[in-house]
């Protein structure tokens, strides 16, 4: 008899949770079906507001129709007639900016492949100084692959658009281990390449950072070797001419015509060069009479080969990402270490290897191109001047000015400066601006 109970009880229970879930289903219930029509005739309703709303100028309330329909039935046209409203109230009132923006946005992430959605989000995005979220957006867009050519001409200039500092200087060296020498007022200091003032502009001479962040100086008539804490590390009996960069122990300086090697305390080494590399892995490039020639440490030569020329990149080295850029025969070639000639490019000049770019600059017939780390040739020389590549980008100078292209050869920052150098890792690179006026380049966006 309790077993009987027991399982009507448990009966009862399945019917119960059975007809509760049929109700939230709809199931035999005509819920579905009268929820459908509901929501049919409340969306009907509000396209029907909305259109005579607009009809009648409201464009807010139209605004407020269309979005109650988008939630209801997630729809293209009514997500593009939402924008119309709110296009309209704009002008009336730039007040609504942020909720147009919203908007926009919303419907650009519903439909990735409307391009009208698209340029509003990017063009209100860009309007608010946004580049990240208008970059994210063209992205998305272009990932999608659909074919717009206003979206690709937008795509590239949000991609490579950029902002120019507040900060000038009158003459700099190139980057150089993410520093600048730079002068300013009346003397010479240091910035980073995000242009954070490091030395004051007191120096009378100042070159490039080395290892430690030592570097050689002059200040009161007196040459000097000192680190970036303001500590003097050592003191030359002259004034330097020039110096090189400090690496491994030792920094190739000019005294006069001749350049030789001193260590940190600013004791001479060995050498009388007609020009002086860096040392790398205990091995330099030395301008001799004969021609330039590879040396070590103690100044003894290490290879057999003489070049008519050795290119040293903007830190002062010989070689870099394997590549050494020598003349040899009258015409410059890339080398690896071992003096094995890379590729077949044969040029009249060449720039030099950055730390992360694709392409070397070089020169043929008046006109430059770029070759790859192998040695092949991959843009045909056309330009007037050019730099090599760094972080994606390259200088190129046309009829006068400086602009820079990306590795497919399109323009993508127009020729505007006078002089333009290397791009860092975050996308900054000091641009002449005028006679005598080095101020820093920063890319809005860095992939």
């Amino acid at each position: 008899m309790r077993a009987s109970k027991g399982i009507v009880t448990v009966l009862l229970i399945l019917l119960i949770a059975f007809g509760w879930a049929a109700c939230a289903l709809g199931i035999g219930t005509g819920a579905v079906e009268e929820g459908d029509a509901n929501t049919t005739g409340n969306y009907n309703q509000c396209i029907a507001l909305a259109e005579d709303y607009m009809e009648r100028g409201l464009y807010q309330k139209a605004a407020v129709e269309y979005t109650t329909a988008v939630s209801l039935k997630n729809n293209e046209e009514d997500w593009a007639a939402l924008l119309e409203a709110y296009r309209c109230r704009y002008e009336e009132d730039d007040d609504i900016f942020s909720v147009y923006l919203s908007a926009a946005k919303k419907a650009t992430k519903a439909y990735p492949k409307n391009t009208d959605f698209c340029k509003i989000a990017v063009n209100l995005c860009l309007e608010n100084d946004d580049y990240s979220s208008a970059y994210q957006y063209l992205t998305l867009n272009r990932d999608t692959g659909v074919a717009d050519e206003e979206l690709e001409q937008l795509y590239l200039e949000v991609k490579y658009s950029y902002t120019i500092g507040s900060s000038s200087w009158s003459q700099r060296l190139l980057l150089c281990n993410e520093y600048y020498a730079a002068y300013s007022g009346n003397g010479w200091g240091i910035v980073s390449s995000a242009g954070k003032k490091l030395v004051s502009y007191t120096l009378e001479s100042c070159y490039s950072i080395g290892e430690n962040g030592i570097y050689v100086c002059s200040e009161d008539g007196q040459g000097k070797l000192c680190d970036l804490d303001g500590i003097v590390q050592g003191k030359l009996s002259f004034v330097p001419t020039d110096a090189g960069v400090y690496t491994e122990g030792l920094v190739a300086i000019q005294n006069g015509d001749t350049w030789s090697y001193y260590d940190e305390l600013g004791d001479l080494q060995f050498g009388e060069y007609l020009n002086a590399s860096s040392f790398q892995d205990g091995t330099a490039a030395v301008e001799t009479e004969d021609g330039w020639i590879l040396i070590d440490t103690a100044g003894n030569e290490v290879s057999s080969a003489v070049y008519e020329d050795i290119k040293l990149n903007a830190d002062g080295s010989w070689l870099k990402n394997g590549v050494m850029l020598a003349k040899l025969d009258g015409a410059y070639h890339l080398y690896d270490e071992n003096g094995e000639q890379l590729g077949s490019l044969t040029c009249d000049d060449i720039d030099c290897v950055t730390d992360n770019g694709s392409m070397i600059a070089f020169e043929r017939d008046g006109l430059w191109g770029f070759a790859d780390l192998e040695g092949n040739e991959v843009i045909e020389p056309t330009y007037a001047n050019a730099k090599s590549f760094s972080n994606g980008l390259a200088a190129v100078q046309g009829e006068i000015y400086w602009g820079f292209i990306n590795t497919e050869n399109i323009l993508v920052i127009d020729y505007t400066f006078l002089d333009a150098d290397y791009f860092d890792d975050d996308g900054i690179c000091m641009v002449a601006t005028a006679s005598d006026t080095y101020q820093l380049l920063t890319r809005n966006i860095t992939d």
